[in-house]
């Protein structure tokens, strides 16, 4: 009776642990086949060569978050997301824009050569909002450094086939500020036509 009551703790030993051990087996398994997805001018080859996790390893949470943020830090994106099916590793990707042709509306005091030697963005470049609202900035800054603090510079993305597009910067130049008054506060020793005097304003 002894070493039937034995088998029958073994067999249910056996019965209890399968389970655990398929699933042990099965917790870390290992990348067969990375797949591409979604991209029109980037080589599946150079998303790949961007992954932290390569065919063979183990699927591990920390690398494909940090393969995730890798893809992210390219500024070739402007979506990415990483899924695993089965032994798969499924990467989908959004590619930003490039950049057909720059041009500008609506400036009459400034040349376009000049405005596009300011900005950073150029044809055949990938681009971001990021990046235009740098441009913005720039543009903006170079027409109060003219003396004109009322411009503002509305950007307009046209969508074109193959991903591409043309990026317009629409600029109102406003009206020119000038100085009405000067006025100087705490002089004691110059008084303020003396002081108007000396500066270029």
């Amino acid at each position: 009776m002894r070493w039937l009551t034995h088998i029958a703790l073994v067999a249910l030993t056996l019965t209890v642990n399968a389970p655990l051990l398929e699933a042990d087996a099965q917790s870390s398994p290992t990348v067969r086949e990375i797949i591409v997805e979604g991209n029109q001018r980037i080589e599946a080859g150079t998303i790949r060569s961007y992954l932290l996790i390569q065919e063979g390893d183990p699927f591990e949470l920390r690398r494909i978050d940090q393969s995730l943020k890798s893809l992210f830090a390219t500024g070739l994106f402007a979506d990415v997301s990483i899924d695993r099916q089965a032994d798969a590793l499924l990467v989908n990707v959004v590619e930003n824009p490039l950049i057909n042709r720059i041009a500008f509306e609506g400036n009459k005091r400034l040349e376009d050569d000049f405005l596009k030697s300011e900005i950073t963005l150029k044809p055949r470049v990938v681009f971001t909002q990021s990046k235009i609202q740098n441009d913005v900035k720039r543009i903006l800054d170079v027409y109060r450094v003219n003396g004109r603090f009322g411009a503002t510079v509305d950007p307009k993305v046209i969508q074109l086939p193959q991903n591409r597009a043309d990026l317009i910067f629409e600029i109102d130049e406003g009206p020119l500020t000038s100085v009405s008054s000067i006025r100087f506060i705490g002089n004691r020793v110059f008084d303020d036509d003396d002081l108007r005097g000396v500066i270029q304003t």
